[in-house]
């Protein structure tokens, strides 16, 4: 039967009923929460023993706190204490972590480490080429380097006492200038005349007859 044919007759359609509404289901989170440290403890102590119990707080820094920057120097180190003060101040402008921190430390040292090492290499390439400089000199080196090193050594013990060790034991020994000059001390001490010698005894003179020759001698005549 229609709808209309119900109209005719007097009759009134009957109203559709709606469906009942029905809760929504809980929604399960999609990862589960992470297990506390409580419960992590609790499976992994013995049977028998009671693990602590979680406090629930975390170790935090309270805001505002500056970091404390105890930078470590290794043993005999090439710096001082004082020379890392801009290092923890740039450390504290840039908030780095002080393990961070120590790790320039240790590189910044490790430079300074190399540079003197570097220094102490060419040093030693310098003195290697003096040396070898020396002993290749036709008069002073070949088979009388040996031999003048020991005169050289007693024209130090002679006139420089006081830094003859130090003298010895440096580049001076090697560098073929000083040595000539040193050498040339140790000839005037074998010849038997004094290396240093000072000004010859003269008679007094007068300054105007060294200065004005031709007025003195002029004044001389005018007298007669």
């Amino acid at each position: 039967m229609t709808t209309a044919t119900l109209a005719d007759k007097g009759s009134t359609p009957s109203a559709t009923t709606a469906p009942a509404a029905t809760e929504p289901k809980a929604t399960e989170p999609a990862t589960k929460p992470a297990a506390s440290a409580a419960d992590v403890a609790a499976k992994l102590a013995p049977a028998g023993e009671t693990p602590p119990a979680d406090s629930g707080q975390k170790e935090t820094t309270t805001p505002g706190t500056p970091t404390v920057y105890d930078l470590k120097l290794p043993d005999q180190p090439l710096l001082k204490p004082e020379q890392l003060e801009p290092l923890k101040a740039l450390a504290a402008e840039s908030k780095l972590a002080p393990e961070a921190a120590q790790k320039f430390a240790d590189y910044a040292h490790s430079l300074v480490v190399g540079q003197a090492e570097a220094a102490v290499a060419s040093l030693a390439q310098e003195e290697a080429a003096m040396e070898a400089a020396s002993r290749a000199d036709p008069h002073l080196g070949g088979a009388r380097f040996d031999a003048v090193t020991a005169k050289i050594g007693k024209v130090l013990d002679e006139f420089f006492p006081e830094i003859a060790a130090d003298v010895k034991s440096s580049f001076w020994m090697k560098e073929p200038r000083a040595r000539l000059g040193f050498a040339r001390l140790a000839a005037a001490m074998a010849e038997g005349g004094a290396p240093v010698r000072g000004a010859e005894t003269r008679a007094p003179e007068d300054p105007a007859a060294t200065f004005f020759p031709k007025m003195i001698a002029a004044q001389q005549k005018a007298n007669k």
